[in-house]
């Protein structure tokens, strides 16, 4: 009645329940005198153009599904490496640096008994020693993982409480999960390997004193919670550094999601969610 055309696209239901899609058209008809005493309706029958449309998008999805799902394999493959090289540099640093420097301990403490003299400085060389020894047996600790019959439960654990050892934070670790739960040995390096970059993260800025580390099953998801009660941060504000981007990669390669709450003040809370099974 207002003179304005009408075009719409729409579709409706046929007796075999199937769908037909049509292109509609309305264009009011003004007379001399420019009022408007008819209406032109033009019908189109457009359903083999949105048959091939709903197919060509169908497609075009399965293919960006595929490319993502590929995406995310040579991630946990290009992870996986890195494991099986950190464990390399482990096993190294233990079996062969170690051992060159608890020999140079041993050589030390035999040219102490043999000298009065200088006895102050040797006493220092062997403290050195001691303290590279020392050093390197936590960095290996740190590097090397089992690679078969993971214990995600022990291995988490026995961080937690090597780091309240030697760190002075607090951390405190609830594990809910079934102890008959079958999961990936991949996925549990994966978790360890998380919640230690999250820990690590937790030492070097957060100026925190306590954590508190959480992990339940919840419809066929892993939920990890990882707590502090430091500085925290504006999450609008802080760009994400290497250790979440690194945290971010590693979740999102088993199709998991990532959530960090946190304001200046009020410590930071680390949420992640990943699916016990995942495309290999």
């Amino acid at each position: 009645m207002e003179g304005k055309q009408v075009e719409y696209e729409t579709s409706f239901q046929q007796q075999d329940n199937s769908f037909n899609w049509y292109h509609i058209k309305m264009i009011p008809i003004p007379d001399s005198d420019k009022k408007y005493f008819g209406l032109m309706i033009a019908i189109s029958d457009i359903t083999q153009r949105k048959i091939t449309e709903q197919r060509l998008r169908s497609t075009m999805e399965q293919l960006t599904h595929q490319k993502v799902e590929e995406q995310k394999r040579i991630t946990r493959a290009i992870i996986n490496a890195q494991e099986k090289e950190r464990n390399k540099m482990g096993l190294e640093l233990h079996d062969n640096v170690n051992q060159l420097m608890a020999s140079t301990r041993i050589y030390l403490t035999m040219v102490r008994k043999a000298i009065s003299k200088k006895r102050d400085l040797v006493n220092k060389a062997i403290e050195y020693a001691d303290s590279a020894i020392e050093e390197i047996r936590l960095l290996s600790r740190q590097q090397v993982t089992p690679v078969k019959n993971i214990n995600l439960r022990e291995l988490i654990q026995s961080l937690a409480d090597q780091l309240n050892d030697t760190t002075g934070l607090h951390i405190t670790f609830e594990c809910l999960l079934p102890e008959n739960l079958k999961v990936d040995n991949d996925l549990k390096l994966n978790i360890y390997r998380v919640i230690q970059e999250q820990l690590n993260n937790i030492y070097k800025h957060a100026d925190a004193s306590a954590v508190e580390i959480r992990m339940e099953l919840k419809e066929k998801l892993i939920h990890i919670t990882v707590m502090d009660n430091g500085r925290g941060f504006d999450t609008s504000k802080k760009k994400n550094g290497i250790g979440i981007a690194n945290i971010t990669n590693r979740v999102e390669s088993y199709n998991g999601k990532v959530v960090i709450k946190s304001k200046a003040g009020k410590g930071c809370e680390l949420n992640l969610s990943i699916p016990l099974s995942f495309p290999k």
